[in-house]
Parts: C-alpha cells; sequence; structure tokens
C-alpha cells in the first residue's frame, strides 16, 4: 500500500489514486525522479491541517521546501520534496522532485540572490594569497589591468593589485599602497552554491591542482561575492560549468549530496543491473508519409529574360 509523508506527516490518500513515478538518467538528460501532478484532497480534515488551510481566500502563506516520502509498505521508493502547483477550494496539485528534479527546481533563482558572503581583504591578505590557492584562500590578489577604454593603459584603465617587482624578481609582493580587488576562485563558487543550495559537496574531479587557481576575473568596487557573478540563473550557472569541464552534478539524495562526476567515466565501476526480459517494454510504431498526386499549375510561371532590351520585352509582356 501506497504512503505519502509530507514533512513526516502523513497524507491521507483516496482509494482509488494513481500517479506515475519518474526515475531518469542523468548523464542523458538534466532530470532525476519526479512525479507527475498528484491531488491532494483538501476536504478531508487531515489534508486540510496538514495544508494550512491554503485553501481559504484569507490565506496568503505560501508553503514550500517541504521534505516529501513515498513509502511502499515499509520500503521507502522515493525521498525528496514537494512542490505545490496550484490550489482550489477542495485540490491541491502537488509535484513530487528528488534528486536532479529537485536540484532543478532549486536551481530556479538568479545566481547573484545567493549569499556567498562578504569578502575581507587586507594588504597581508593579498600577499599571503598570492602563494596560495583553493581552498585555503577564497581569491587570489593578482595583478589585474582593468582595460575600460579599449586602449591598452589608457585613461579609462585601471591597475589592481600593484606587485612591487623591483625587491624580488622571482617572489614579487603586493604593495603597500595597491588597490586591491580580489579575484574569487571559481572552485569557490561551484561548492559554495552547492551547499547554499542545501546540499554537502560528495566527490568532486575537479578538485585538482590546476582547476583550483581558475578565477573569476574582478575589477569591480565591491566587497560582495555575489556581485562579480553574471547575471545568470543557478541553472544556467551549472550548465555553464558542466560544458566547460565535461561533467555532471549527479544528486544523491539519500545522503543529501552532490557529487560532481566526468561523463567519460560515469559508467565505470557501476555495478551490472539485471532487467528480466519480460519486463522490457518492446513496443513501437511506425508512421508513414502518404504520397498523393500533386497538381502542377503553370501560369503562373515565367522565364527571367534579359531586361531593356525591346525583343525580349515582346515575349514577356505585362498582364497590365
Amino acid at each position: 500500500m501506497i504512503h505519502i509523508l509530507i514533512d513526516n506527516q502523513p497524507v491521507s490518500l483516496s482509494a482509488d489514486i494513481s500517479f506515475e513515478l519518474y526515475k531518469r538518467n542523468p548523464l542523458f538528460t538534466k532530470e532525476g525522479e519526479h512525479s507527475f501532478n498528484i491531488d491532494i484532497n483538501l476536504t478531508d480534515p487531515n489534508n486540510a491541517k496538514l495544508y494550512k488551510h491554503i485553501y481559504r481566500k484569507d490565506v496568503s502563506a505560501v508553503i514550500k521546501n517541504r521534505t516529501a516520502v513515498i513509502l511502499d509498505g515499509p520500503k521507502c521508493i522515493f525521498r525528496g520534496s514537494e512542490v505545490i502547483l496550484s490550489v482550489t477550494d477542495e485540490v491541491a496539485k502537488i509535484q513530487l522532485v528528488s534528486g536532479n528534479s529537485e536540484l532543478n527546481y532549486l536551481s530556479g533563482g538568479n545566481i547573484r540572490d545567493l549569499d556567498f558572503g562578504t569578502i575581507d581583504v587586507t594588504t597581508e591578505k593579498a600577499r599571503q594569497s598570492l602563494s596560495s590557492s583553493y581552498p585555503s584562500f577564497n581569491y587570489v590578489c593578482c595583478p589585474v589591468l582593468a582595460n575600460t577604454d579599449n586602449n591598452l593603459l589608457g585613461d579609462g584603465s585601471k591597475y589592481y593589485n600593484q606587485v612591487d617587482t623591483m625587491a624580488d624578481q622571482q617572489n614579487p609582493v603586493t604593495m603597500d599602497n595597491a588597490t586591491l580587488r580580489a579575484q574569487p576562485y571559481l572552485m569557490f563558487y561551484i561548492e559554495k552554491t552547492i551547499e547554499l543550495l542545501g546540499y554537502k559537496v560528495g566527490e568532486n574531479v575537479l578538485k585538482s591542482e590546476q582547476a583550483n587557481k581558475i578565477v573569476c576575473i574582478n575589477g569591480l568596487d565591491t566587497n560582495s561575492y555575489a556581485d562579480i557573478l553574471p547575471n545568470w540563473s543557478i541553472a544556467d550557472f551549472i550548465t555553464h560549468i558542466e560544458m566547460l569541464f565535461n561533467v555532471i552534478f549527479v544528486v544523491d539524495n539519500a545522503e543529501k549530496k552532490v557529487n560532481i562526476l566526468r561523463t567519460s567515466t560515469y559508467y565505470e565501476n557501476k555495478p551490472y543491473i539485471t532487467i528480466n526480459a519480460e519486463d522490457v517494454i518492446n513496443e513501437y510504431e511506425k508512421t508513414f508519409d502518404v504520397e498523393s498526386d500533386i497538381y502542377t499549375n503553370y501560369t503562373n510561371v515565367k522565364y527571367k529574360l534579359p531586361e531593356g532590351i525591346e525583343y525580349y520585352q515582346f515575349a514577356d509582356i505585362d498582364p497590365e
């Protein structure tokens, strides 16, 4: 028997309830586990209490980010989140999402709206950052030329994080009067985004000596990490990271973590799954375009004859 728990509270389901639950491969699609619409009867007193009488006209509260569990007897077959799609005076339509589908749902906002924190940079920290990388530092104060007028070292260009190379060519140090502009590491944004969406960072194949030193160039006078980012949605940011490094973000909802895996090695060391022949759906449908005789009328077709020559003008007389 199927049971649905919302925030660990049972939902009263009708005896004939039926809905579809899908589990998709994240290697081929951005989707994970999700259901189609499920109708919850709000005339039931238990459901009305669970959904906080949301069907009433004087209730404006928005219910979101509630956990959802589907039990088949004692067996848990789904664990994720509830999404309320619509509400009438009798029915609440909900959808249950898990895994990568839940990540997609949480990634709907703008990445600049996430609270990445503030940048605390001093001359001493700027000097230390030059000989370090992520995760020891979230940024590096390397020399940057902000070219604002398309003219190298022109009037509109600004030089940040100036270093003194005269003292030591091999180990330049930040000057005391340098204009500091932190250059955040891309890996900081990637892992912090996962944490701010409510997940832990699991396996991350991107973390390497080279990738840990990739920075997001910044010439803005700001102490906010979020302001430096482009005006993208969170989903777009994740998609661009996946395309840049040829990786995929795979959600392990049981442990509430995100693993960043190589697409080329996704199936390495994966256990085999045996599917019985009688469980394989072998249905198909063929459709054929029926060719029909087309009547062609040439009354509106004429030769493209040279213009300006009187001889051809008699052969191509204007209908008017």
